[in-house]
């Protein structure tokens, strides 16, 4: 069963959060974007008492505990790293998606058994990096990016879709 009144409860509880993140254009929204439509569309259809076929309940529950995960590590480094400073916030937004990326790459390599110590060692350096450049507020520079993918390439096979990547192919499936 479709647990809609959990999903609804939970993005109200989240609701001044979320329009902060759309309002301001931060791009964690528009990484959760996706999943939250997908899983929308699913609740709406539990609540009118439609038929929800067995892959959409495995969607909603998987769509609904990765959005929890996102929104709170997205929550932690906003009241972590920026004290709630949306302005500063909002110029660290890419490094903060980059973070939220690599944490759904992580799940992803872990639950198809290609995590390695390699892996992990790899991630964990990128994570440092980033963090360090948030931490001492250093200018966000576009290269940096190049630099975080080279040294994750050798790790992560080629075609390896996220769970934000999929739920953007499942709501194009769906046609929302």
């Amino acid at each position: 069963m479709i647990n809609h009144g959990d999903y609804r409860a939970y993005l109200a509880q989240n609701d001044d959060f979320l329009r902060m993140l759309k309002d301001r254009k931060i791009q964690v929204y528009d990484r959760l974007h996706d999943i939250i439509v997908v899983l929308d569309h699913i609740s709406a259809r539990a609540e009118r008492g439609e038929k929800i076929e067995e892959e959409l309940h495995v969607i909603f529950e998987v769509g609904f505990s990765f959005l929890h995960e996102q929104i709170e590590e997205t929550k932690t480094y906003y009241e972590k790293f920026f004290q709630r400073d949306t302005a500063t916030f909002k110029q660290y937004d890419a490094l903060v998606n980059y973070l939220l990326h690599l944490s759904d790459l992580e799940d992803t390599l872990k639950d198809r058994n290609l995590y390695r110590a390699e892996t992990r060692a790899a991630i964990s350096e990128v994570v440092g990096k980033i963090e360090d450049v948030i931490r001492e507020k250093k200018p966000v520079i576009p290269e940096m990016f190049d630099e975080y993918n080279i040294l994750l390439e050798g790790y992560v096979p080629v075609g390896t879709l996220t769970t934000v990547e999929i739920f953007a192919l499942i709501g194009e499936e769906l046609n929302l």
